[in-house]
């Protein structure tokens, strides 16, 4: 039987690729409706799936820590399924909120990897010294 799901969240959610993650999440289970980013620095989520299993599956999966999302909060309520949904979409923005979520999800990465190289270089230029020493 149909089911339907509202879920706000909140966290760091928003300018970090959060809404194509969800989208994937919701393909892989099955899931219709949409995410949509909300001004107020939230994420919304209209989901609609077959019974409560799979929605609760759905709301727990969709509380990602994996940098550069954190997922601080989901709050759900059960709506009533419109049944109007026929896959699972991302409500875009105009285009100036969706070029800088891009450029915001890229500055997230770089920073990320920055950090990486940063510790990779630190190890290397320790390596070296130990070789020359010897």
């Amino acid at each position: 039987m149909k089911k339907s799901l509202e879920l706000r969240v909140s966290g760091e959610v928003q300018g970090v690729g959060y809404r194509r993650a969800v989208q994937k999440i919701a393909r892989t289970l099955n899931v219709v409706g949409y995410v949509k980013n909300q001004p107020d620095g939230t994420v919304r989520i209209v989901a609609e799936g077959e019974g409560d299993k799979t929605l609760d599956e759905f709301a727990r999966a969709v509380a990602l820590d994996r940098a550069p999302i954190r997922v601080e909060n989901v709050s759900k309520r059960e709506t009533r399924p419109s049944g109007r949904y026929k896959f699972f979409k991302i409500v875009s923005g105009s285009i100036v909120e969706e070029l800088q979520e891009g450029f915001g999800s890229i500055e997230s990465q770089f920073n990320e990897y920055r950090g990486e190289f940063r510790t990779f270089a630190d190890r290397t230029d320790w390596n070296f010294k130990i070789l020359r020493e010897k």
